[in-house]
């Protein structure tokens, strides 16, 4: 795909998250769609513009909904399970989380390039696409500005007001939705697609962020920027994640299960976690607070539950160490993103 636009499939399953509320799965519509399941079977893979302008028509085909991309951008539920997504999350603030998107947003999608740029006492986040026929794609801008909003909302874990957002796109039918769901003036027909912020809001901070994890984080965002595939040859940090993940359920893999994995001895894994400035401890923490987030916000699933998947020997151990992560009880995070979510539910009943 050397040469190509492409965006990850990370990304794109992200982004497909609320299909289901519509009626439909990932799977159906890439089926549909003749996109090739296999090509989509492993969150590092890439798609070319051409097929994710082959989805996102899809999408307004088979259900017919014209703001189906700004609909889906709401329903985000979680960020990309990839190396952005953890230098996202563990930014001390939206400032600091938009500037580190501008950079590494190649590693997930190479479609379009996202900006900051300052205006007084306002900020943008404006988005070009690169991709001639994805440029032309309205569900293809909606989705990728309302799912950016709803990011920046669940990183913040507040609803952070617009002053504005812009479309190049056309007048739609009724811009009623777009109204609703940025809860600013929407503007059509603009020079360029973006969101507009206060410039203080950049320093509000995110929930729980590690700065220790960042710089170890961008190495391995700086690699596969530069071409590297974060496979078997990627640098150790991502190896342990990635396995910590997957095999995070009734306890925590010990630190000689994971190197026996590896093919390493354990001194020798901790020589290379170290030399990329983070171990193995600090790598648990990160993959139990991920793992934590997710089953509190995607699942209905109890809290004493998820201690014990998590590897915690009782409730209010998980309790204390969320609240060091996030700063906020488990209860607490799972109500607030709950009610964002019921609000979005029932404006789009009403809709609909």
């Amino acid at each position: 795909m050397g040469g190509q636009f492409t965006m990850s499939v990370s990304k794109i399953s992200a982004l497909m998250q609320g299909l289901e509320f519509f009626g439909l799965t990932s799977e159906e519509l890439f089926q549909t769609e003749a996109i090739d399941l296999s090509s989509v079977s492993s969150p590092d893979h890439r798609l070319t513009a051409g097929q994710v302008n082959t989805i996102m028509e899809g999408l307004g085909r088979i259900t017919g909904i014209e703001e189906i991309g700004l609909l889906l951008g709401e329903r985000l539920s979680r960020g990309f399970s990839s190396i952005v997504g953890y230098i996202l999350m563990n930014c001390a603030n939206l400032g600091t989380a938009a500037v580190k998107y501008c950079e590494y947003e190649t590693v997930v999608d190479g479609t379009g390039r996202m900006k900051l740029h300052e205006e007084g006492e306002q900020v943008e986040l404006r988005s070009t696409v690169l991709d001639a026929a994805l440029r032309n794609n309205r569900i293809y801008i909606d989705l990728k500005l309302a799912g950016t909003y709803t990011y920046i909302n669940m990183l913040t874990g507040r609803r952070i007001p617009l002053c504005e957002v812009r479309f190049t796109c056309d007048m739609p039918r009724s811009a009623a939705e777009y109204e609703r769901v940025f809860q600013c003036p929407v503007r059509f027909q603009s020079d360029n697609d973006a969101l507009v912020l206060r410039r203080e809001d950049l320093s509000i901070p995110l929930i729980g962020p590690n700065p220790a994890l960042l710089e170890p984080f961008e190495k391995i965002a700086r690699d596969a920027r530069s071409g590297l595939r974060l496979q078997d040859h990627s640098p150790y940090t991502a190896q342990v994640l990635r396995l910590l993940l997957d095999h995070m359920r009734g306890g925590s893999p010990s630190i000689e299960a994971i190197a026996e994995q590896l093919a390493v001895s354990v001194r020798s894994l901790q020589n290379y976690l170290r030399k990329e400035g983070t171990s193995y401890l600090e790598l648990l923490r990160a993959a139990r607070q991920r793992m934590a987030e997710d089953y509190l916000h995607g699942t209905g699933i109890s809290i004493d539950e998820i201690a014990y998947l998590l590897g915690f020997s009782e409730a209010s151990a998980f309790y204390r160490a969320f609240r060091n992560w996030t700063g906020v009880t488990p209860t607490e995070f799972r109500r607030r993103r709950r009610s964002t979510e019921i609000l979005a539910e029932q404006a789009l009943d009403i809709t609909f």
